[in-house]
């Protein structure tokens, strides 16, 4: 989600590579570049939060609506009952393993 909302601002990808191998490393080892200016400072903090490699630091997207930026934002029902069914299900999303041989190993 961090990506995308990184992209859709800068208006270019966080990460770039003309193979999937240096994608994958720019990614585990490298920072994108910072939003723009012209963006506000909680929104730039925002989407950086988003894109923390660790899961125990990342905003996930049940906790976005939370976050200041998002308080006057306001939900039909049905827009409601979905943030809060996330924001309850994610915590059980951290602790999920991949089986093996998914990675690729």
């Amino acid at each position: 989600l961090g990506i995308c909302a990184y992209e859709l601002l800068a208006l270019r990808v966080p990460f770039d590579s003309t193979n999937i191998l240096g994608l994958a490393m720019q990614i585990c080892n490298s920072d994108p570049d910072p939003l723009p200016g012209l963006f506000s400072v909680p929104l730039r903090q925002l989407v950086q939060s988003m894109m923390m490699r660790d899961p125990e630091e990342r905003v996930l997207c049940g906790r976005l609506l939370q976050d200041p930026l998002f308080q006057d934002v306001e939900l039909d029902e049905n827009e409601a009952t979905l943030v809060q069914e996330a924001t309850i299900i994610e915590p059980f999303l951290l602790d999920i393993e991949p089986e093996e041989g998914q990675l690729g190993d």
